[in-house]
C-alpha cells in the first residue's frame, strides 16, 4: 500500500501557518502606517477632511501597501527562507490585501479618530487563536458568529490557497476583500460630510 501526500506543506512554512503569520504582520504594519499618516494629515489639514485629503489617503495607502507587502515578502523569502511557491502571485495578493486593510482602518479613523486604534488591536488579538486553528476544529458558534465575517479569514484562506493549492479559486477571496475595500472607501469618503456638518454648526454658533 502506497501513501501519497497531496498538497504537501513545504519546509520553512511555520508548519503550514505561514498564511496566518503573513496576515498578522500585514495587519500590524498597516495599522502603524495608517496611524502615522492619519496623525500627519490631521495636523496638516487642522482636522479638516476634504476630497483632497481622502485622495491623499488613497495614494498613500497604495504606496504603503506596496512597500509593506514587498518588504515583508522579501524579508521572509531571503532572510527567513520561507518556502514561497509563487512569489509573484503572493506579492500581488499581499499588496491587494494590505491596501484593503488600509481602507478599512482609515474608514474607522476618519470617523472615530485614534479611538479606532484599540478596536484594530482587539480585533487582531481575538482573531489570533481562531486563525491558528483549521475552521473544522472551531466550535459552531465561533464559526458562525466570528470566523464567518472577520476580514482576516479571506486573507489567510487566499494565501493558503496560493501556498498549498496552486492558487485555484483565488478570485472568490479577492472579490470579498475587494468588496470590503469598496465599502470602506465609501465610508471613508462620507467622512467629508461629517466635517462639513461641523463647520456649518460652528458658523451657526458664531452668528
Amino acid at each position: 500500500m502506497k501513501n501519497e501526500t497531496v498538497n504537501e506543506v513545504g519546509d520553512h512554512t511555520a508548519n503550514g501557518n505561514a498564511p496566518v503569520l503573513f496576515t498578522q504582520i500585514i495587519w500590524i504594519a498597516v495599522i502603524i502606517s495608517s496611524v502615522i499618516h492619519f496623525v500627519i494629515m490631521k495636523k496638516v489639514t487642522n482636522g479638516h477632511i476634504s476630497i483632497r485629503s481622502v485622495l491623499t489617503q488613497l495614494v498613500a495607502g497604495l504606496l504603503f501597501a506596496t512597500a509593506i507587502a514587498s518588504t515583508v515578502l522579501l524579508f521572509t523569502d531571503k532572510v527567513l527562507n520561507v518556502n514561497i511557491s509563487d512569489f509573484q502571485a503572493t506579492l500581488l495578493f499581499l499588496v491587494f490585501t494590505a491596501f484593503m486593510f488600509y481602507l478599512l482602518q482609515n474608514a474607522l479613523l476618519n470617523w472615530l479618530g485614534l479611538v479606532g486604534v484599540p478596536l484594530f488591536i482587539l480585533l487582531f488579538l481575538f482573531s489570533i487563536p481562531v486563525l491558528n486553528l483549521p475552521p473544522e476544529f472551531l466550535p459552531t458558534v465561533t464559526q458562525g458568529w466570528f470566523y464567518s465575517w472577520v476580514p482576516f479569514k479571506y486573507s489567510v484562506e487566499g494565501l493558503r490557497n496560493i501556498f498549498y493549492f496552486g492558487g485555484h479559486n483565488i478570485e472568490s477571496y479577492l472579490f470579498v476583500l475587494g468588496m470590503i475595500g469598496v465599502a470602506s472607501f465609501i465610508i471613508m469618503s462620507l467622512s467629508i460630510l461629517k466635517t462639513t456638518s461641523k463647520e456649518k454648526t460652528m458658523v451657526a454658533v458664531e452668528k
